[in-house]
């Protein structure tokens, strides 16, 4: 008698809810659709900081992750909790990723000419929407405050009732994409995740910048070792097995032409020498074959926010600047080719 009675008991608000709720009259398939519109179809920046007393041991801590020695659980201890930011940006990224591949569109937005420098707006055949410029409203919101933003991902509607909660729990980590702009934040996040959670992830976001200011922004610590590199977070042997249900991943890249160039050097000595480490950040994509993606997109910009160009003297010499700084469009569209290839195990090594 005492079991029945215990699960008449446990039953009761659910079945009571079910009654009196609207929401839980209606077809099963009707209530996902109404889930997601609360939950997903969003960006949502990440952001975790590896803890102060932790910073020592952390290179060899993910060295150790990258070899299997240890989990992401056993991980979890090094970092802070996560910070979220629902996304800002008015342009999504897939809409930016069209705008980026379709040539038939004009790159060049319109702005008056005292606002060239700026704006990297000059000329048609540079100019790409910069991520940096894209989620600046993100970007000064998300780093301008020194509390936890965890806040901002409501997801108390799933603690209406545990009928509600057991058909959704899943459905934040299934209809969003996650962004991350450091590579530790990746390995923090994925550490704070049951491995239900982990498996659940469809879609990453990240965004890499080639220029050191940005990073100076970011990062208040200094001297970090060779794990600290975007290679080392992505290959981690150990994340494989729990992000079988990842499906896309987009990358944004702020780059300068010298980068591709010590990219083609590497390539010349036949990698018998250590990496550069942008070229270690692209090669380290390689290890998104291991998954079964089935959408891999890349846009490569100038870094709109960098300051390059401020200070030339006419409009002229700016132009010769970012003629020999800067990659065209066309070498933009090339570059992301060959870093989706990487993804998608399209490119070999060589750049084939």
């Amino acid at each position: 008698m005492a079991t029945p009675t215990s699960s008449k008991t446990t039953n009761t608000p659910t079945l009571l809810n079910a009654a009196n709720s609207p929401l839980l009259t209606l077809p099963a398939e009707l209530r996902i659709i109404i889930y997601k519109l609360l939950l997903g179809d969003r960006l949502i920046h990440v952001n975790v900081w590896v803890k102060h007393t932790h910073l020592r041991g952390y290179d060899a801590l993910v060295t150790q992750l990258c070899a299997g020695e240890i989990s992401l659980d056993d991980c979890r201890d090094s970092f802070d909790s996560p910070e979220y930011l629902i996304c800002q940006a008015d342009c999504a990224e897939d809409m930016a990723y069209d705008r980026f591949r379709t040539v038939s569109l004009n790159e060049q937005l319109p702005a008056p000419e005292e606002e060239v420098n700026n704006s990297f707006r000059a000329g048609d055949p540079f100019y790409v929407d910069s991520c940096q410029k894209r989620h600046a409203l993100c970007l000064n919101d998300f780093y301008a405050h020194p509390d936890p933003l965890s806040s901002r991902l409501n997801l108390k509607f799933l603690q209406t009732c545990s009928q509600i909660y057991q058909e959704a729990k899943a459905l934040p980590f299934e209809t969003n994409m996650f962004g991350f702009q450091t590579p530790w934040a990746i390995i923090g996040y994925l550490s704070w995740l049951t491995s239900i959670q982990r498996q659940s992830l469809s879609a990453l976001w990240m965004y890499r910048s080639n220029s050191g200011r940005h990073y100076a922004r970011i990062i208040r610590p200094t001297g970090f070792g060779p794990s600290f590199s975007w290679a080392h977070a992505i290959l981690g042997s150990a994340f494989h097995g729990e992000l079988q249900g990842l499906h896309t991943v987009h990358v944004s890249l702020d780059v300068f032409k010298s980068t591709i160039e010590r990219w083609q050097r590497s390539r010349r000595r036949n990698h018998t020498k250590d990496y550069e480490e942008d070229e270690q950040w692209s090669l380290g994509l390689k290890a998104c074959q291991k998954l079964s993606l089935q959408k891999a997109t890349v846009i490569v910009s100038d870094n709109g926010l960098d300051g390059f160009g401020v200070t030339e003297d006419s409009l002229d010499e700016f132009r010769a600047s970012r003629a020999k700084m800067c990659l065209t469009v066309e070498e933009k569209r090339q570059l992301a080719d060959e870093l989706e290839g990487y993804m998608l195990g399209s490119t070999t090594q060589d750049g084939t």
